[in-house]
């Protein structure tokens, strides 16, 4: 019984400061809750991808397309070559890895892999070189865009803590082949891109483009009309 009441009281405890942290500092607590639930979610079997809560079956075919993946695999080599070891360590993942589950829009998600912060100007050219050769034209000038805003965004909330153009991080999944199954992914608020990469088939699911702002006029102090629809 004591033992059981010991349990009990710890819990309580634990609660009072969680409850107390949340009222303090609200994107510190979430920091601190965000772990748990996201291990909870991954302790759950990947069944499929879903929009509505019902999973699509026979979503993506394993299928020949004819179109040659070569320039993607040739950017993530030259993407991987750039980094550091210690960099590299954090960034390769087994191409089964659970990191492929491990993104969320919301800035307060744990990032994993190398972050466009840390990355000097060659890194940094190669990981643009990564997301250009994988996406069109119009996708990866949408993908900068919706950076550019995120560090509007960080003017505008006076928080470049949590915001910013430079806050995205990539990871690469298996090593890039000419044949086996590997990817990449490139997680950070309001910007998600998964790749998936097998022989000459590519699927981009799921992959998240969202930005607010929306838009921003050069020359001019963000106010918060900026966040007006």
């Amino acid at each position: 019984m004591r033992r059981a009441l010991q349990v009990v009281g710890v819990g309580l405890a634990v609660l009072v400061v969680l409850i107390g942290l949340a009222i303090w500092d609200p994107v510190a607590a979430s920091r601190v809750i965000w772990p748990v639930l996201e291990n909870v979610v991954l302790d759950e079997p990947f069944l499929g991808i879903t929009a509505d809560g019902e999973i699509e079956p026979g979503l993506f075919r394993i299928e020949a397309t004819g179109v040659s993946t070569e320039p993607i695999r040739d950017a993530a080599v030259a993407f991987l070559a750039s980094l550091t070891p210690e960099q590299r360590g954090r960034t390769l993942f087994p191409v089964d890895d659970p990191e492929w589950r491990r993104w969320a829009n919301i800035h307060l998600s744990t990032r994993q892999g190398v972050g466009l912060l840390e990355m000097d100007a060659a890194q940094t050219e190669a990981a643009f070189g990564l997301m250009a050769a994988t996406l069109s034209a119009r996708g990866f000038e949408t993908s900068r865009d919706i950076m550019r805003l995120e560090g509007h965004l960080a003017d505008l909330m006076d928080d470049h803590y949590q915001y910013g153009e430079r806050r995205y991080w990539f990871t690469v999944m298996g090593e890039p082949s000419e044949s086996g199954p590997w990817g990449w992914q490139l997680d950070g608020h309001h910007l998600i891109v998964n790749c998936f990469v097998l022989g000459d088939q590519v699927v981009l699911t799921p992959t998240c483009m969202g930005s607010e702002t929306t838009r921003s006029d050069p020359g001019r102090r963000p106010t918060v009309m900026d966040l007006l629809p």
